[in-house]
C-alpha cells in the first residue's frame, strides 16, 4: 500500500510578536472564548492591518521556560505565546 500526502504551500506570516502574561496557564488557552478574547485585544486595538490573518503559532508555560513559579499556588503560572500577522503592526498611541 502506497501512501500520497500533499503539502499546500500558503505565505507565510510575516511578522510575530511574543508575549508573557502572568496570571494564566497554557491550560486557559485551550478554552476558546478566552483564546478568542486574546487574539481579539490585537484585532480590535493593536493590530488592525492583520485582523483577518492573525493565528498563534507558540504557546509555553512561562515556567517551562524558566520562570518562576508564583508565590500562591492558586495563582497562574504564566505563559508565552506568540502571534502572527501578514500585517506590520504599529502602535497607536
Amino acid at each position: 500500500m502506497c501512501c500520497k500526502s500533499s503539502v499546500l504551500l500558503v505565505d507565510p506570516a510575516k511578522h510575530e510578536v511574543q508575549m508573557k502574561i502572568d496570571n494564566l496557564n497554557v491550560e486557559d488557552m485551550f478554552d476558546s472564548y478566552r483564546l478568542n478574547r486574546l487574539l481579539d485585544v490585537f484585532r480590535c486595538e493593536l493590530w488592525h492591518e492583520s485582523e483577518n490573518d492573525l493565528y498563534v503559532t507558540f504557546l509555553a508555560s512561562a515556567v517551562h521556560l524558566g520562570a518562576r513559579h508564583p508565590l500562591r499556588p492558586n495563582e497562574g503560572e504564566g505563559l508565552v505565546y506568540g502571534v502572527t500577522g501578514l500585517c506590520l503592526l504599529y502602535w497607536h498611541c
